[in-house]
């Protein structure tokens, strides 16, 4: 039996393909509805729909259909905070899957960019390669190109991620009505600051795209903080701080708000405040909870506030 959560308006779609019986209705706007979960911050509710949509696809009856809620809820359970069980979702449907076919494309890519968050570098670069073009409208493109940025920065090697760049549309090249790229300019933000360059248009653009995420507004402040921290602005290291942790909203996620945490010791060590231990205990503390390995995060942070790089051990 479905459990419908929050109302949304295709929640009513959604009810008619329970009342008219049609199991693969029900399953693809269950997906739909835990993917629009996940990226405004509804973690817990992602879940619940993207288990809902696996039960709606028996094994057999559509595989991309089952495939596509495997990579939602192994996604939703890394966010969550349950990184060891969120992997081991996607890397089970992806050993399940044949090379080559779009199913087995979609968890390759949920993998690698699931690996990129939590810094798993290792796991990152066993399954993508060094994208040398960028198709938007081909699925999960964008994600593995954004993964392979960010796994750079973890590996302590800024400019391997300033090469993004070089696949994405300029903030400086999109015109306001258009979406533009606004999770790859989170991570170029970062990328950019610890290149010593300005990071700001990144940032910037972040904040004004109505296509931005909660994430990519969390990662480009926290790359704000970082500038200021690099430049001996506290005052604006610390507002930045703020309003990254503020990005996040309460919904389930567990995982980017130890990420921030890492950014928030980061920055507080490069500027020498008197609260900087303080800091970086509690980061050491959130990221235990979830069981990440922090060094690719400090790196990250570390290098985007002008610190000496930390080896991510990969």
């Amino acid at each position: 039996m479905l459990v419908l959560g929050l109302h949304h308006p295709e929640s009513d779609l959604h009810l008619d393909y329970w009342e008219r019986g049609d199991t693969w209705g029900q399953g693809m706007m269950s997906i739909a509805l835990a993917t629009s979960a996940l990226w405004t911050g509804r973690v817990d509710e992602a879940l619940q729909r993207a288990t809902q949509a696996r039960v709606l696809f028996p094994e057999g009856s559509d595989p991309l259909g089952s495939i596509q809620a495997t990579a939602v809820e192994g996604r939703a359970l890394v966010v969550a905070g349950r990184v060891v069980e969120g992997m081991r979702m996607l890397h089970d449907g992806f050993a399940a899957t044949a090379p080559g076919h779009n199913d087995h494309e979609m968890l390759r890519n949920a993998i690698a960019s699931a690996a990129a968050v939590v810094g798993d570098v290792a796991t990152a670069w066993r399954v993508i390669d060094e994208p040398d073009a960028l198709d938007p409208d081909r699925l999960g493109e964008s994600d593995r190109a954004v993964a392979v940025a960010l796994t750079h920065l973890h590996d302590g090697d800024p400019l391997g991620a300033v090469r993004l760049a070089d696949l994405v549309r300029s903030p400086r090249d999109t015109v306001p009505d258009e979406a533009g790229f606004p999770w790859a300019w989170a991570v170029l933000a970062l990328a950019v600051g610890a290149t010593g360059g300005d990071a700001s248009v990144y940032a910037a653009a972040v904040e004004q795209s109505a296509r931005a995420t909660y994430a990519d507004r969390a990662l480009a402040r926290a790359a704000e903080a970082c500038a200021a921290a690099r430049r001996g602005d506290e005052d604006a290291a610390r507002d930045a701080l703020e309003r990254a942790e503020a990005a996040v909203p309460e919904g389930g996620d567990r995982l980017h708000p130890a990420i921030i945490a890492v950014a928030r010791a980061e920055c507080l060590s490069a500027l020498g405040t008197d609260d900087a231990a303080e800091a970086d205990d509690r980061a050491a503390r959130a990221v235990a909870a979830l069981g990440i390995d922090p060094r690719g995060w400090h790196t990250v942070f570390g290098r985007a506030c002008g610190r000496a790089p930390q080896p991510s051990g990969a």
